[in-house]
């Protein structure tokens, strides 16, 4: 039988488990509100991330499809030297009081099958011939031929290649070499890889928002040089034909006028017969920390371009036998 005292502490013990019922039930509300605010405040920021992260995989595979119609193709090309320095001292490819003027390239290339040929005749002036390179790439091996003014041709092979100069590496990278073509946008950051494997998440972003350029509509991408030394590129991307516009270089990721290292601009697009897109001039600006600049104008003959290059692939650079006569590649 409840005595008044009981049924006082029944009441009390009620009331408490109540208290704490309510308390619970006050937390349990506050962390769903929490939860819903944060997801509410998350839920746009997520969005765009799912958004540029598909826009970034459908320019990945326009560009993609464009480099699968040019990956074979021979031409011929022109680079003029525009420096604002001083002339350097003499040296094997200067002389007093004279660089370069321009190249003068037969380029071909065969990307599926890994083979390149480059061939780069340099000039101190219009006819005046300094000095004539080659090189012709298989696979892992790359051989290579040069030749002064009145002089033969002296060949060496080596067994291992890459597209820019790295440490530990004999010689040049083929880009320094004078593969000017593929800096026209094919090869961004010194040629180290096609522009469609820098289009990854890991090294790119998308801008949602589309610019002109030149009259174009251009995706607007960021991207990181996967290699050191690690710089980074806001590259405008054609919507339709699936090449750069423009490409501009910077030291950090933040870009802008102050940290500038360089761009290509001006480039000027060619139809292939197959439907594919080529950069057939452009404008290659190099610029240093204390202002000065120095610029290459790149121009393809377009009457010189062919998507089924010939043999020069099967170039053999060899030394012919003592006494014989020595034949021009």
């Amino acid at each position: 039988m409840l005595t008044p005292r009981n049924m006082k502490a029944t009441n009390a013990r009620a009331r408490s488990r109540e208290a704490r019922l309510a308390a619970e039930l006050s937390c349990a509300f506050l962390l769903i509100c929490w939860a819903c605010m944060k997801a509410l405040a998350a839920g746009p920021a997520a969005a765009d991330s799912t958004s540029n992260l598909k826009l970034l995989t459908e320019v990945r595979e326009l560009v993609r499809r464009n480099e699968s119609l040019v990956e074979r193709i021979e031409l011929k090309y022109t680079t003029k030297l525009v420096r604002a320095e001083k002339p350097p001292p003499s040296g094997d490819y200067r002389q007093p009081d004279a660089t370069y003027s321009h190249y003068r390239c037969v380029w071909a290339q065969d990307g599926k099958a890994g083979k390149y040929y480059l061939r780069r005749d340099s000039f101190f002036g219009a006819d005046k011939l300094a000095r004539s390179e080659l090189a012709v790439v298989n696979g892992e091996s790359i051989q290579l031929g040069t030749k002064k003014p009145e002089g033969d041709w002296k060949f060496t092979t080596r067994s291992a290649w890459s597209w820019s100069w790295k440490q530990g590496l004999d010689g040049p990278g083929l880009i320094n070499m004078g593969a000017d073509f593929v800096r026209l946008g094919a090869r961004p950051f010194e040629g180290d890889n096609l522009l469609s494997e820098l289009l990854e998440p890991q090294y790119a972003s998308a801008a949602t928002k589309a610019e002109v350029i030149e009259g174009r509509a251009c995706h607007v991408v960021d991207v990181r040089r996967p290699l050191a030394p690690v710089y980074f590129a806001r590259i405008w991307i054609d919507q339709q034909r699936g090449i750069p516009v423009r490409i501009e270089y910077y030291k950090d990721p933040s870009g802008g006028p102050s940290h500038p290292m360089g761009s290509v601009d001006r480039i000027t697009a060619y139809r292939l017969p197959n439907g594919g897109w080529v950069p057939v001039a452009g404008t290659r600006t190099i610029s240093s920390s204390d202002g000065a600049t120095a610029s290459d104008n790149i121009e393809v003959n377009t009457n010189s371009i062919s998507i089924q290059p010939t043999n020069l692939f099967n170039t053999q650079l060899t030394a012919p036998p003592t006494g014989a006569a020595r034949k021009e590649p």
